[in-house]
């Protein structure tokens, strides 16, 4: 149990004694929607505070289809906010203030020492700069430096020289029009369909402190306006006391120890990315490939469905933190008319999906099975995939209108759409017909990953009509499915990417392997599968030629869920030998942000996990750490779990029921443990059944010897 939240939370702050060269090395503040990188401009001997909002995206008309959106509707650069200071640079420190959501450091030039605070506040859409002269007369004001509105993968495309993102016939923007009175200015951007997107900033001085508040907003006539009259009704100062009031109770709702304080480092630097990156919003957009800190120069300025929202949302389950998760939920019950028309026009009566890529409204096509004429993947499951994530929202909140609302008619809609291309075969079995296997470059019928995700599909639509006691025309369907859907296919290797087609090429996705994580159909209790399941993901690794970052996160998933710590640690600890940019983000020619956000959820993997109805504590502890604990995390079934560990030994667990659930624990010596509590039941070798009601808690310690 942390005794001061503090104290705990700024020990893992990251610290700069150098100047931040780029936006691998810059420091990044944010509210989930509004974000910030500070680095340092060796060119114009500036501070470069780059601006970024997430819902800020190109608004021209076309049709969209696979990377296409990349160049109709990308995310947009907007600008920067600049110092440029009058003396030489003496000495400099930076520090990313976990606990509070802010930058503060100190510069020494030949001419004065500046310190400096900046945070973009945890609710309201300004971005607050303070400065302060310690001594001397060195230059204390902030300027604003546009950018030009064009398609990041457009300009990737013609900075390396790839024609083959380069659109031929692409219409550039004229500049933005900048305009700086004393003590206040703005920035108007046009776009198409009367839209622009607006800038505006101010300063001004409290006492010895020089302010500049920053505002950021899209819309059409009117908006400059609305915006300036934003930014005036904020007093600086004001500010501070509700921002830090966010930032402190977020920290509190669980926490983890490790013995690898790197680790540990690294993981409440991706809690903390996470509010940075996606908020607490219902009305905030889903998180894509940037996070709020978007680069002027990317091929991937929008949102990737076929992995990277899955990964990058992962870790806020258990972590305790579902709030984070809201723009995802609300970005689907928002746009779930553009997830109907994703699908094939004869299919939209009762199906839905999305493709591989798409801009805030979630259009993005998907193809037929066997068929089509969308351009790219032919992924039928990516919208499936999504719904486990939702799954585990309810699993843990155990929260029924979630349930009735998004997941039952989404999920319904999603499985609808398999349904269509099911042919029975002479043996007896359903298959499907050629569909992709995430990014492995061909086609096969029967593919895995959407094997897999059938199977999760119709397993989770059963258990979702009998809770919310409804009768489906398709229950039947979904048994027979079930019951009757071809065998995954194998071949001396193990899983194949799906029938006739073998693992025989480097492949970064282990979507031919979603049975085993994240869908948990086969798990370190399957020890007759055990030899396959090894075997499959030693395969994979095998040809290590075009592995990414996520691939290392992956395998570390995957050995987790067969109780192997060594091996996941392992894969995790993979992340340091190239992959990891100094400041813990990421990217692949350009930023995606899924990977390190799925480190923080290998971590978790390691201490707990809960799937088909078993908690189990600590399953996948590296043989090195001795000691561990994690308080108010969150398991399936709606509760919330606290736990020790040390030298190979459980020594309490704390076990609190939202639901009233049913509560199966497990771990490998309760003969340890007082179970002299008459809700507990030892059902089986490694298991107790608890007996917990509505609101209820227990607490199991180690026997005193």
């Amino acid at each position: 149990m942390v005794n001061d939240w503090k104290k705990e939370i700024q020990s893992h702050n990251m610290v700069w004694t150098k100047l931040p060269k780029d936006w691998t090395e810059g420091a990044f503040i944010g509210n989930g929607t509004m974000g910030g990188m500070l680095y340092y401009c060796e060119k114009e001997k500036a501070f470069h505070l780059e601006l970024g909002r997430n819902d800020i995206c190109d608004t021209r008309e076309g049709e969209l289809g696979s990377t296409d959106v990349c160049y109709q509707n990308p995310r947009l650069p907007i600008g920067a906010m600049e110092w440029k200071h009058n003396g030489d640079i003496k000495a400099f420190q930076m520090e990313l203030d976990l606990y509070h959501g802010q930058i503060v450091g100190k510069v020494e030039t030949t001419l004065g020492k500046t310190e400096f605070q900046i945070f973009v506040h945890a609710r309201e859409m300004v971005l607050v700069i303070a400065m302060k002269n310690l001594e001397g007369e060195e230059n204390d004001r902030w300027t604003f430096v546009s950018e030009d509105a064009i398609s990041p993968r457009q300009k990737y495309g013609l900075e390396k020289h790839q024609d083959f993102r380069i659109m031929k016939d692409y219409a550039y923007y004229e500049k933005p029009m900048v305009e700086e009175m004393e003590h206040r200015g703005y920035s108007r951007q046009k776009l198409a369909q009367n839209m622009e997107n607006i800038v505006c900033f101010k300063d001004g001085k409290e006492k010895d402190t020089f302010y500049t508040l920053v505002h950021i907003d899209q819309g059409k006539t009117g908006i400059l306006e609305k915006a300036q009259k934003y930014l005036d009704s904020f007093y600086p100062s004001a500010l501070w006391p509700s921002h830090t009031a966010w930032w402190e109770s977020y920290y509190k709702k669980s926490s983890i120890h490790v013995p690898d304080k790197e680790l540990e480092d690294f993981y409440w630097m991706q809690l903390y990315k996470l509010a940075c990156a996606s908020g607490d919003r219902e009305d905030g957009v889903v998180m894509d490939n940037q996070g709020p800190w978007l680069c002027c120069s990317t091929p991937w300025p929008a949102t990737w469905w076929n992995l990277n929202v899955q990964l990058a949302y992962l870790p806020c389950y258990v972590s305790n933190h579902l709030e984070i998760t809201k723009p995802l939920s609300g970005s689907l019950q928002r746009n779930f008319d553009n997830l109907i028309k994703n699908v094939p026009e004869e299919f939209r009566f009762d199906s839905a999906g999305i493709g591989t890529v798409s801009s805030l409204n979630l259009c993005s096509p998907v193809n037929h099975a066997g068929g089509g004429k969308v351009k790219g993947f032919r992924e039928l499951g990516n919208l499936t995939w999504v719904m486990y994530n939702c799954w585990l929202y309810y699993r843990m909140s155990m929260d029924k209108e979630y349930l009735k609302k998004l997941v039952y008619p989404i999920l319904r809609r999603c499985v609808n759409y398999y349904l269509h291309f099911l042919i029975k075969g002479e043996d007896g079995y359903y298959h499907l017909p050629e569909t992709s296997s995430p990014e492995y470059g061909q086609e096969c019928p029967d593919c895995n990953y959407d094997l897999a995700l059938l199977r999760f599909g119709c397993r989770t639509l059963l258990k979702i009509v009998k809770i919310l006691g409804v009768g489906d025309e398709k229950e039947k369907m979904w048994k027979n499915v079930l019951e009757h859907l071809t065998p995954y296919p194998t071949d001396e290797t193990g899983f194949m990417i799906g029938a006739g087609l073998p693992y025989s090429q480097s492949h970064r996705h282990f979507s031919h392997l979603m049975m085993i994580y994240p869908l948990h159909e086969f798990t370190a209790e399957d020890e007759d599968m055990r030899p396959l399941l090894e075997k499959s993901i030693r395969h994979w690794w095998s040809k290590p030629e075009y592995m990414a970052g996520f691939s290392y996160t992956g395998a570390s998933l995957l050995w987790s869920t067969l109780g192997d710590g060594d091996q996941a640690l392992f894969y995790l600890k993979g992340l340091w030998d190239g992959s990891l940019l100094p400041n813990t983000l990421y990217q692949e020619e350009g930023p995606v942000i899924e990977t390190p956000l799925s480190g923080a959820q290998c971590i978790l993997e390691m201490l707990i996990q809960s799937h088909n109805e078993v908690i189990r504590l600590f399953p996948a502890m590296p043989k090195k750490w001795e000691e561990a604990s994690f308080d108010h995390l969150l398991a399936e079934g709606g509760f919330e779990v606290s736990a020790g560990y040390e030298k190979g030994g459980l020594m309490y667990v704390e076990i609190y029921s939202k639901a009233g659930s049913p509560c199966v624990v497990e771990w490998k010596h309760w003969d340890e443990m007082d179970l002299s509590d008459d809700r507990i039941q030892k059902i089986e070798s490694g298991r107790i059944s608890i007996q917990l009601k509505e609101n209820e808690t227990i607490r199991i310690e180690r026997k005193i010897v």
